[in-house]
């Protein structure tokens, strides 16, 4: 009896505990320090950033004044240190942790039939080399997907402040390049000096400007911890300012849709309440397309609001490569032409682009309905399962969910999906393993009282 008592006076002392160090915000501080010595980690951390420098910090331009070679083998020798040294460290992060990920690796059999289909895909190319290289580094990316969306999951107050670190250094030296050495980092497109910062193209630079927006406004959610809200504060306005000076259309209109969805999506109290706010947004979309339409529908011509973003009615030039594709796909429908980087196009439709800038197009091109079905699949599972895990992770859901609308967003116009070594693909992997791991935590029924690392 007498253990009895102690050991409820020992439960309620340390439900005290808690609550003083949530009330006062050191609880958030003691599990940051627990996770500062997680070596598991910190090692699986590496191979995402590695990855992430390698595939927008092009050094090799800084030794020829800025100019940007077109070279491909001195970009790709460069870059493929960095992909191999990734992949290599994540293979062993992976391998050193086996059983803590095992649950992932048994979730992830849809990728491995999609990786499967890709190998396959040498029988029907004509650069099967080629994709032999491109089936490496969507293998590798899978292994980082596996260990970034463990964090996520797990932690994801390390996950944000690891990438929001990365992506401040970036973008803080993208916009001195811009302003203070105009020759690395701005570059001539047409008529039109855009900021391309320590990349190659102005594009890619708003790439990262949207991630940085993203994750911000997920960091900024995550943490209670007030120079985490500032550094989130400081990201987003970086992410702003490069998106502007890299005049990314498609990237700034993902980073206005991001800021909806954590601002008025992510603040739901409950599943319900969070897909009545989808569907007010959406009707209020559309109605306010229609009041347009009626009252000034010259406002609603593709050639009026791409003249006011300075584009072509076009796409600039985008819908002449979509014809392209829409022949590839009639032709060779169930499973492509092969994913070899468009090389099997090259020589019958005289191309020589690697993109068809339209995700679902592209994928489709390459292997064909049935790739395209694999990569559905995946994500009506993960979103799925974060419906169904919304009230237990608010923020991881809110996060992983808002990712993938990023990322389908942003491949109505440029290709990411299942493209060998693009940091959104890999970001989107990451999400998807995550979203898909919250089957395999502790269902909580109440999340009041979870730490920011939840």
């Amino acid at each position: 009896m007498v253990a009895k008592q102690k050991l409820l006076r020992t439960r309620k002392v340390s439900v005290s505990l808690n609550k003083r160090l949530n009330e006062t915000g050191l609880s958030t501080e003691l599990n940051q320090s627990i996770e500062s010595n997680d070596q598991l980690k910190l090692l699986s951390s590496l191979p995402f950033i590695i990855f992430l420098f390698g595939s927008l910090w092009y050094l090799p331009k800084f030794l020829h004044g800025g100019f940007v070679s077109s070279n491909i083998d001195e970009g790709g020798v460069f870059r493929q240190v960095f992909f191999g040294l990734s992949y290599l460290l994540a293979a062993v992060s992976l391998w050193r942790n086996m059983r803590l990920v095992t649950p992932l690796l048994m979730q992830q059999w849809l990728q491995g039939v999609l990786l499967a289909l890709v190998l396959g895909s040498t029988l029907w190319s004509t650069a099967p080399a080629k994709v032999l290289i491109n089936f490496g580094h969507l293998s590798g990316a899978l292994l980082i997907a596996l260990t970034m969306g463990f964090n996520l999951c797990k932690s994801p107050l390390h996950f944000f402040r690891i990438l929001a670190l990365f992506e401040i250094v970036t973008l803080g030296v993208s916009i001195l390049l811009a302003l203070m050495l105009p020759a690395y980092g701005q570059i001539l497109i047409g008529d039109t000096l855009r900021w391309s910062g320590v990349g190659t193209h102005p594009n890619q630079l708003g790439i990262f400007g949207a991630i940085g927006v993203w994750t911000a406004l997920a960091l900024f959610d995550v943490s209670s911890v007030a120079r985490d809200k500032k550094l989130a504060l400081l990201l987003l306005a970086a992410g702003l300012v490069v998106i502007i000076g890299a005049d990314s259309v498609t990237s700034l209109i993902v980073a206005i849709t991001m800021l909806g969805w954590f601002l008025y999506i992510g603040k739901s109290a409950n599943l319900r309440s969070a897909v009545l706010r989808m569907f007010l947004g959406a009707f209020s979309v559309i109605i306010l397309m229609l009041v347009v339409h009626v009252v000034a529908p010259e406002i609603l011509n593709l050639g009026t609001l791409f003249g006011v973003a300075g584009r072509s009615d076009n796409f600039t030039g985008r819908t002449e490569l979509w014809a392209i594709a829409r022949q590839a796909i009639e032709e060779r429908t169930l499973v492509g032409w092969g994913f070899d980087s468009l090389h099997s196009l090259g020589a019958k439709f005289g191309i020589a682009y690697g993109q068809f800038h339209n995700g679902y197009l592209d994928l489709m091109v390459r292997g064909g309905v049935l790739a395209l079905v694999i990569v559905i699949v995946m994500l009506l599972r993960a979103v799925f399962s974060g419906f169904r895990y919304w009230t237990a992770y608010p923020k991881i859901v809110v996060a992983g969910l808002g990712l993938c609308v990023f990322v389908l967003l942003h491949n109505v116009t440029e290709a990411s999906l299942v493209r060998p070594t693009h940091p959104l693909w890999l970001l989107l992997l990451a999400a998807i393993v995550a979203l898909g791991f919250c089957n395999s935590m502790p269902k909580i029924k109440d999340n009041k009282g979870l730490d920011a690392n939840v």
